[in-house]
């Protein structure tokens, strides 16, 4: 049936990245030292931008769910629930929904963050090819490690993202070394009965640890799309 009759909802969000930089390329389009670019490069703006807005939503329902997991367990733990490298005891049950609206969150949490980093990337190439560089694909990474130095946590998050779409999938623990009080997430790659092999899992502040090396890798490369940007032409 041929579509009459809709609503377009706005796509206006609150992530800037993408912003500032078409405001350095309007500038730079108005004061007659660059072209416009084609339509496909804001288009690719666009989505990008689309991605980026769904991280902190999918970070609070994350931190959300995991707290009140952190309930359900806190509130009903007792000996007979605690793991240890000598004991083996019985697995809590928790709320379903709970465990796999969380399951669900770190999985999109990934992949969106390897999205937005890759497409920041594809924007790259697309401006440098703009103002008359091109970048191809097997220089990308050289590149990209120009303008942001040594980073351990793409790698990082590249393996896990490979792993989870090829491999496995991702399931949950709770770690209390610290204290029945001071629960934190682990994020199993597999199912595992005792954690002596840190690569089948991942923790919760490691995780946070990606982010903090997306965030600030993001702002160079920001930082450096700009730069070319407001240097075209002079």
């Amino acid at each position: 049936m041929e579509i009459k009759r809709w609503v377009h909802i706005s796509e206006l969000g609150s992530d800037q990245w993408v912003l500032l930089i078409w405001n350095s390329i309007n500038n730079a389009v108005d004061d007659g030292r660059i072209q416009k670019p084609k339509q496909a490069i804001f288009d690719l703006g666009l989505s990008l931008t689309t991605h980026a807005n769904m991280l902190p939503r999918i970070s609070a329902r994350i931190e959300g769910n995991a707290n009140k997991i952190y309930s359900q367990i806190t509130n009903n733990l007792s000996e007979k629930y605690i793991f240890t490298k000598d004991t083996e005891v019985y697995s809590m049950i928790i709320d379903n929904d709970l465990k796999y609206e969380l399951l669900a969150d770190i999985n999109a949490f990934i992949f969106e963050l390897n999205i937005v980093w890759e497409l920041q990337k594809k924007l790259l190439q697309a401006i440098s090819c703009h103002l008359g560089k091109q970048i191809k694909a097997k220089e990308l990474s050289s590149e990209i490690k120009n303008i942001i130095g040594e980073s351990a946590w793409f790698p990082e998050l590249d393996s896990l993202r490979n792993f989870l779409m090829h491999h496995g999938a991702p399931y949950i623990a709770v770690d209390i070394t610290d204290g029945n009080d001071k629960p934190n997430l682990i994020i199993m790659l597999k199912k595992v009965e005792k954690f002596n092999d840190p690569k089948s899992y991942i923790k919760f502040e490691s995780l946070k640890k990606i982010v903090s090396g997306f965030r600030d890798s993001r702002k160079l490369l920001q930082n450096h799309l700009m730069y070319l940007v407001d240097n075209a032409g002079k």
